[in-house]
């Protein structure tokens, strides 16, 4: 094998090793399998050649494809999918026979403390027991001062395992370790047994993954895990792929929630579901997943043209303004008026009515919706009343609520300049008409006598070109004094019934 060092263009080449492989010439696949050996193959016959210059050969039964992986080989033929790598260093202290490596003797430390007896007979012999105890921590002692190392390297070991059981036993051991270590990898501990929990069932045959630890923490570390989870989705496994964003705490939106809305995707688009099965599916699957949102997957139906599916799902949202919201793009706006009147939140009851006054056509078909919900028909009051007093008025008399013209009209004779008198008169006349058709005797005679008052005021304008409309009763009658009117003063005083102290 030949390896050239980067550098000048005309820097001699470092020769590492020679071999003499047992594939042909008609070479078919020349690829590395991680940084220290080489994958050569035709038709029939493979080698793996390692940089010490040791090599592996076998033969292949049927054709085969061959693709180059970060860390390794995959090999795809008709009956299997394999993965070839170089066994990871730390195996090779811990197995290597004869091996001195602190992982090594902290691996056969666990395993002599965990012997057990086969048999009563042995569960008897409780010197052997004490014995083999003895052996254990006698290995723990020698590698006292190397128990971080130790403890790393099996899991190190574990992670790069493909043996679930050999798995097992070396984070044991690790854990076994981490008694005498207490501070010794914690974080990666744990983390370790999350992804491996994880590797082992996508390299089951239903999944048929073969990854390694390297890939699926190095590389789909940086992508929160998201690469991998799209990968299954797109599978259609969806309960391995929310097992794994649990298992990898992946963040919730980007992972059990959008597993989950793929999967509701693909139900809307399977024509052949019916709406019912489709929203009993759903339904189902909200008591697993409390935060799915009925109204995103109701939005999802839209774009299919499933508007009564759509309707149905919104039926089960838990959430009143995505419900709202939904209801007002299917067009079902008396229902959205409704849902929004039972949430009582005045914003998004206001957000509802812009949305209905904007997109209906006639603003009296909206008047006759809206005033059959009470709250949302009071804050619709009070918005026009500030924005089209006018629109007010017609709601009021449309209605029959004779206190609310009464006010209307009220308000607009206050608000009338004093240049105009005549229209000051007709709106104040207008007030006391519609308090007298509601009965309320005192605003009734409140308004006689102040319809009174502004004719006589009016009178005084005319006569001595002085502003007395707006004065008030007292001003009024002090000016008439001031002006020689003692007598149409004193009249005004027994009209009004004002007392000599006032």
């Amino acid at each position: 094998m030949i390896d050239a060092e980067i550098g000048s263009a005309m820097k001699p080449l470092d020769i590492y090793c020679e071999f003499c492989s047992a594939v042909g010439l008609n070479v078919r696949y020349f690829l590395w399998c991680g940084n220290e050996a080489v994958f050569l193959s035709d038709s029939s016959h493979c080698t793996f050649t390692g940089m010490d210059n040791e090599s592996l050969s076998f033969s292949f039964d049927s054709s085969h494809a061959v693709c180059q992986e970060i860390d390794g080989i995959r090999v795809f033929s008709s009956r299997a999918h394999e993965f070839f790598c170089l066994v990871h260093p730390s195996l090779s202290q811990i197995f290597s026979v004869g091996s001195l490596s602190p992982a090594a003797f902290l691996f056969i430390a666990y395993m002599e403390y965990t012997v057990r007896a086969l048999n009563i007979k042995a569960l008897l012999m409780c010197t052997e027991l004490q014995k083999k105890n003895y052996n254990a921590y006698e290995y723990v002692r020698m590698i006292q001062n190397q128990m971080h190392e130790a403890v790393l390297k099996c899991i190190e070991a574990a992670e790069n395992s493909f043996d679930p059981p050999t798995q097992k036993k070396l984070l044991k051991a690790a854990s076994f370790g981490k008694v005498f270590a207490p501070d010794a990898e914690v974080a990666r501990y744990t983390s370790t047994c999350r992804i491996l929990r994880t590797l082992n069932n996508l390299r089951q045959a239903r999944c048929a993954i073969p990854l390694t630890y390297y890939v699926c923490f190095f590389m789909f570390q940086d992508l929160t895990f998201v690469g991998l989870i799209e990968y299954l989705v797109e599978c259609g496994e969806y309960s391995i792929a929310v097992a794994c964003c649990r298992c990898l705490r992946v963040n919730e939106e980007e992972g059990v929630n959008r597993v989950v809305m793929h999967w509701a995707t693909e139900n809307v688009r399977n024509e052949s579901l019916s709406d019912d099965l489709i929203v009993s599916q759903i339904r189902a699957k909200s008591a697993e997943f409390p935060n799915l949102s009925k109204a995103a997957i109701a939005e999802i139906a839209v774009k299919f043209k499933r508007t009564e599916l759509a309707a149905k799902l919104l039926n089960y949202e838990g959430n009143l303004a995505s419900q709202v919201l939904m209801l007002m793009t299917l067009g079902r706006k008396e229902k959205a008026l409704a849902r929004a009147a039972q949430s009582k939140d005045p914003e998004l009851i206001c957000f509802v009515i812009l949305k209905l006054i904007h997109s209906m056509e006639k603003l009296c078909d909206f008047d006759l919706l809206i005033r059959n919900f009470e709250i949302p028909f009071t804050l619709y009051k009070l918005y026009i009343r500030e924005d089209n007093p006018q629109q007010l008025k017609y709601v009021f008399e449309e209605t029959d609520d004779f206190l609310g013209q009464a006010e209307y009209h009220l308000k607009r004779c206050v608000e009338q300049s004093l240049f105009d008198v005549t229209g000051k008169i007709e709106s104040a006349k207008a007030a006391q008409k519609c308090f007298a058709v509601a009965k309320d005797d005192f605003f009734t005679s409140q308004m006689a006598d102040y319809f009174k008052l502004l004719n006589l005021q009016a009178e005084m304008e005319e006569k001595y070109g002085e502003m007395f409309v707006d004065c008030s009763l007292r001003e009024t009658v002090k000016r008439l004094f001031l002006a020689n009117e003692a007598a149409r003063a004193e009249e005004m005083q027994k009209q009004f019934k004002i007392s000599d102290s006032q």
